[in-house]
Formats: C-alpha cells, sequence, structure tokens
C-alpha cells in the first residue's frame, strides 16, 4: 500500500515528460509485482483484474488521488499515444531478416541503456515475462470500464485519443501498403497472382483512412482488413510449394503483425465492441510484441520454419528410396551397397596414392575434398548406395509418417533399419575383401601401399578405447550438416530458378550447344538434391578436419566405409609381423562396429530432431511409436533383417 500511496501522491506539475513516463512504469510495476500476504489466496490470473478493482477503488476514496492520476495519465496520453508510438511500438524497423537478427543479438550483447520515454521501453522495463499476457487478458471488462470512466471523465479526452488513432491507423497503412509493392515483384515472378490482390487491398485501406471524417465506414474497412489478412494468410501457407526465401518469410511476418495492428486500432473506432475489451486486446498484444521484439529463439523459429520444412520435405522424397519393405527391396539394396562398396574402396586407395605426394594442411584437405565428392557422386550417379547418407533422409520420412498411424509408422521403423543393416552389411562386404585383397597383392610384389607405422596408426585410429566414439559422432554431426545444404541447395535451386536459367543462358547455348544446355538444366533440376549432398559431404569430410587441425582443435572424421577400407588396406601389413596382437586386432574391428553406429545414429537423430520442429509430428507421438516399436522387436526380433509375412487370404469355397 505504502507503494501505492506514492505513486497515486505524485502530481503532474512536479513531473517532466521523463518523469512522467517513469511514473507510468512505477504504476505498472505495481500491478506486475509479486503477491503480497494479503493475496495468497487469490487465483494468480485473477490477482490484476482485483488489483485493478483496488485501484479504482482508493481512487473514488480519495479525490486528490483521482485528479493527480487523472492529470498525469491525460499527460502521458499526450506524450506517448502518438502516430508512431501507436503504430510501431513493439514492431521491428528493420527492414530484413539479418538486420533484424543482428539487432537483437546486439540488444541481447550489450547493457540495457537509459530508460526511454516511449511505451515499447516502459513496457520492456516493466513487464520481464511474456506470462504476463494470461494474467492482463484475465481481466475483467468492467473493472476496465469502471476505472476508464472514474479517471477520464473530461470527454475532450477522447477526441484527443481518437485524433491520434487515426494518425496512426494512416500511417500503418502506409507501411503496409510500401511492403505490398515491395513484395509484388518478387511474389509475382514467382505465380503468386493473388499478391496483386494484397497490394489493391492495402492501397485502398489508406485510401479510407486517409480521406476519413466522422462518419468512418468501420465494417468496410473491417472488411478490407479480413481481406488483406486472409490473402497474406493464404500466400504463407504456399509459399513452401514455390521454394522458401526467408527476406520474404520474413517480410509476409511483420505485414501479418501490422495487419494485427490495425484490427487493434480499429477496435477503438468501432462503437460494436466495448472500450475495455479493445483497451486489454491492445496492451496485452502490445505486451507480446514488446517480448517477441527482443527475443532470438522465437525470432529464428518463425522464420526459419518454412525454410526447415523445405529442407525436410526434400529430404523425405529421397528417403523413401532408402527403405526396405520385401525381399525384393532387400535384394536391391544390398546389390546397390555392394557398388558402392567398390566405389569406396577405389576412393581409399585413391587417398593412399594422394599421400604419396607429400602434401599436409589445406592442400592435403582440398584434395581429399574432392577425392570425396567425386567419390560421393559417382555412387549418386551410378544407382548405388552408401550406407552413412541414409539416416539423415530416412529419418525426415519416418517424422512425415508420425501422422499416419502407430502401427504404419512403427513398420517404417523396421523398413529403414532393415535397410540400414543391409546397406552397412553391403558396403562392407565389398570394401573390406577388395581393399584387403589389393593391398595384399601389392604387399606380395614387394610394393606395400604403406609402412608399419602407418598400418600401425590405422588401427589405432579405431581402437575402441580411444576417441574414437567422438571422431564418429562428430562425423555423424557432418553427415546431417551436408543433408542440410542439399535442402536449402534444392530449395535455392527453386527460388532462383536456376534449371531454367541454365536452359536459356545465351552464353551456355553457345558454347555448349541447346541440346547440351537442356540436358544440363534437367540434370540440375532432377539431381540438385543429390549434387548438394555429395558435394558438400566431401568438402566437409575432406577440409573440416583440417580447420579443426589448424584451430588446434583434436576432432578427426571417422566415416565408417572409409576406416572399414583403411583397416582392411593395412591388414596384409599386420599380419605380415610376428608382433601382431589378436587384442590389438579385436579393438580395431570393435572400433569400426562403434563408429557405424555412432555415424548412423547421430545424423539420424539430428535429423529427426529438424523433422520433427517443422513437421506435424509431435515428441508424443514419437514415444508412443517407439513403446510400439520396443514391443514388436522384443516379439518379432527376425523383423529388423526379415520383411514380415504376409496372411494368406482364406479362399472362398
Amino acid at each position: 500500500m505504502e507503494l501505492l500511496s506514492a505513486i497515486l501522491s505524485e502530481k503532474s506539475e512536479n513531473l517532466g515528460q521523463q518523469g512522467r513516463a517513469k511514473w507510468l512504469s512505477r504504476l505498472l510495476y505495481w500491478f506486475q509485482r509479486s503477491r503480497s500476504s494479503d493475496e495468497k489466496e487469490i487465483h494468480w490470473e485473477r490477482i490484476y483484474t482485483t488489483r485493478l478493482k483496488f485501484l479504482t477503488l482508493q481512487l473514488k476514496g480519495n479525490p486528490e488521488w483521482r485528479n493527480n492520476v487523472e492529470s498525469n495519465l491525460r499527460q502521458v496520453i499526450v506524450d506517448l499515444i502518438t502516430s508512431h508510438q501507436l503504430s510501431s511500438a513493439g514492431l521491428p524497423d528493420e527492414s530484413s531478416f539479418f538486420q533484424d537478427f543482428f539487432h537483437r543479438v546486439q540488444d541481447k550483447i550489450l547493457p540495457d541503456g537509459l530508460f526511454q520515454n516511449d511505451l515499447a521501453s516502459i513496457l520492456k522495463n516493466t513487464f520481464d515475462s511474456e506470462s504476463e499476457i494470461v494474467m492482463i487478458d484475465a481481466i475483467d471488462e468492467d473493472a476496465i470500464n469502471e476505472f476508464i470512466l472514474e479517471v477520464f471523465k473530461d470527454k475532450s479526452d477522447y477526441k484527443m485519443i481518437r485524433t491520434a488513432l487515426i494518425q496512426s491507423l494512416i500511417r500503418t497503412s502506409i507501411q503496409l501498403a510500401n511492403s505490398s509493392v515491395l513484395l509484388s515483384n518478387k511474389l509475382l515472378k514467382r505465380g503468386f497472382t493473388n499478391w496483386e490482390n494484397a497490394e489493391q487491398i492495402s492501397k485502398r485501406i489508406l485510401f479510407d483512412f486517409a480521406n476519413t471524417n466522422e462518419n468512418l465506414d468501420i465494417a468496410h474497412l473491417n472488411e478490407s482488413i479480413e481481406q488483406l489478412e486472409k490473402v497474406t494468410n493464404n500466400i504463407q501457407d504456399n509459399i513452401d510449394k514455390m521454394g522458401v526465401e526467408v527476406e520474404v518469410v520474413y517480410t509476409i511476418q511483420i505485414q501479418l503483425k501490422r495487419i494485427n495492428r490495425l484490427k487493434l486500432l480499429t477496435n477503438f473506432l468501432d462503437e460494436r465492441k466495448p472500450t475495455a475489451l479493445a483497451s486489454r486486446l491492445f496492451f496485452s498484444e502490445l505486451v507480446r510484441d514488446v517480448h517477441e521484439s527482443r527475443g532470438i529463439k522465437g525470432f529464428l523459429i518463425t522464420n526459419l520454419e518454412l525454410l526447415a520444412k523445405r529442407v525436410v520435405q526434400g529430404n523425405s522424397v529421397v528417403g523413401e528410396h532408402y527403405v526396405a519393405k520385401t525381399w525384393e527391396d532387400i535384394r536391391h539394396m544390398f546389390t546397390s551397397a555392394l557398388g558402392g562398396g567398390f566405389v569406396t574402396a577405389m576412393t581409399v586407395f585413391i587417398k593412399h596414392v594422394l599421400g604419396f605426394l607429400g602434401f599436409s594442411g589445406f592442400l592435403k584437405g582440398a584434395l581429399d575434398a574432392v577425392n570425396y565428392s567425386f567419390s560421393f557422386l559417382a555412387i549418386q550417379l551410378a544407382g548405388f548406395t552408401l550406407a552413412t547418407k541414409q539416416p539423415s533422409a530416412t529419418a525426415a520420412f519416418l517424422a512425415k509418417t508420425l501422422s499416419t498411424s502407430t502401427r504404419e509408422s512403427g513398420l517404417a521403423i523396421f523398413y529403414i533399419l532393415r535397410a540400414q543393416i543391409v546397406a552397412v552389411i553391403g558396403n562392407v562386404s565389398a570394401v573390406i575383401p577388395i581393399c584387403f585383397f589389393t593391398s595384399l597383392a601389392f604387399q606380395k610384389f614387394g610394393y606395400p601401399i604403406m609402412s608399419l607405422e602407418e598400418a600401425h596408426s590405422v588401427f589405432a585410429s579405431t581402437h575402441l578405447l580411444g576417441p574414437t566414439v567422438v571422431f564418429a559422432c562428430f562425423t555423424g554431426v557432418l553427415l546431417f550438416l551436408s543433408s542440410l545444404f542439399a535442402g536449402w541447395f534444392e530449395n535455392f535451386c527453386i527460388v532462383t530458378s536456376l534449371p531454367t536459367r541454365l536452359r536459356h543462358n545465351a552464353k551456355l547455348n553457345v558454347l555448349l550447344g541447346k541440346k547440351f544446355a537442356l540436358s544440363i538444366s534437367e540434370f540440375v533440376r532432377t539431381n540438385s538434391n543429390a549434387l548438394a549432398a555429395n558435394i558438400s559431404l566431401g568438402i566437409l569430410l575432406g577440409l573440416v578436419p583440417q580447420l579443426m587441425k589448424f584451430l588446434s582443435i583434436p576432432l578427426e572424421a571417422r566415416h565408417v566405409t572409409l576406416a572399414s577400407g583403411a583397416f582392411a588396406s593395412s591388414l596384409p601389413i599386420m599380419l605380415d609381423q610376428t608382433e601382431y596382437s589378436v587384442f590389438e586386432f579385436a579393438n580395431a574391428i570393435s572400433g569400426i562396429v562403434l563408429i557405424a553406429f555412432c555415424n548412423l545414429f547421430v545424423s539420424f537423430f539430428l535429423s529427426l530432431t529438424l523433422a520433427l520442429a517443422a513437421s506435424e509430428g509431435s515428441r508424443g507421438s514419437l514415444i508412443k511409436l517407439l513403446r510400439w516399436t520396443g514391443k514388436t522387436l522384443i516379439r518379432r526380433p527376425y523383423m529388423l533383417i526379415m520383411p514380415e509375412r504376409k496372411k494368406r487370404k482364406e479362399s472362398t469355397p
């Protein structure tokens, strides 16, 4: 009570403009403060209503306090209720996603500045949690209306407030019309003809507000605002079908916020809606906007969600090819994995040959990156399979199935695991014997492909008791990142119409001919995801370890097929030595098995996390699915390697 008495006793003539803003901040803090011992029995949602009623009661019982509050609020309205404050408080001033992002980061890092005389600063310094919005929304309209009638008895205040509202509506309409024009060219080029309607509607709203008078047609304006909101939402819901551009998504998000602000301000002019309700809605949304304008996590989620969905969608389509439902699928996957193992074996030997050149650092990493990229591309173009590339794609496919029945999603897990096991076995079945016998042949002819010290180093690199787990998990992260690059590049090709540009590029047509230019265009259109995935994975596996070494960070790549090939290549040299240890051999083999598990699990886990965040699937559905899968696995473990038998239909007599 002492805090409230001190606030209500302050006279307007003793406060300057800055002082009145601080006075309002202190009054709002009185509402926001922790509950006192007398308020412990009050439900937390009712606390603001109770305090507002108590404040109104105090003003009725003390005319001096009432006059102070009336005078202070009138001056605060003059200071704060301006067209700029009402239209822009809590909304970003930046024109792009990256400008807004860096501004938020800067705001988080730098210490708070001086108290500013504006709505956003007052609310930011008073309401430190977004949960306050729930209590604001729960305030009784009767309590708000009673407070307004008690404090604003002078009707001349309403005319001043109405003028400020009209000016802020005009300002917001101008902002909407300007950004609509900027978006038109981008969206019309990508086939969104509906945005022309949005531009026309926003201009019509601006014209209606700019030419307003006492007989403002609120019903007509509300109808136009709802049409604009509907068109904008429709664009947002369908933009991912033609590629996602972050800056466009950001602008659309800001458009929706401005449309909402337009609706909130129009509520004050609508005689059909009580002033108390309009005030509560506006104040609640203003607090929400102020908090959202400072947050980083929510900002990134809101603006990158569509891009994440687009990436997941592209990987999900790829993942549908990495499942094994039938024996025919298993045979095809195994044969395909054998081919992938054969190409990987060649990659291992090319890596050994490049090692003889004696390069180190960036040059070594660049050569390895080129070698890996060509190898992965060859596997892709030949229709072969590399086991470690599957998890990032199959995770997206699994997340997509969560919207179906639990049994169907559970079967999808078995299809994925079965294909993964078969692919690993197929890769290793080709890599190990090819590398072993090729190395043995070189050994017998007196040209060993590595020295004894190098062979010992290869064995030590996969030791179960060494840093193998960390390196294998790090490689799993790189595998996941390659899938992100793949989805991003596929989206980039759609947004920029890259295949069309290649097909119609005059210089390319003259240099290569129209037929070849068309072939390149079609190749990029149908293989953009695969191209980016393979090239980025090769670069990541080749260059990132060298970068880590340059930064003195002890992280290396451990890729299961490449590690298996290196192990098999070193085996003839190790077997030729009398000091060979069986324990060392078992240790290295166990390490390779662990590398396979970590590669697959980490990339699958990260991809599934992203897919769940970007799709309709929920974590609850995933937990329910895992329970069903665990029970089924206990009852029918053979399903990991064998397809489920189809029940024979009973023949009818």
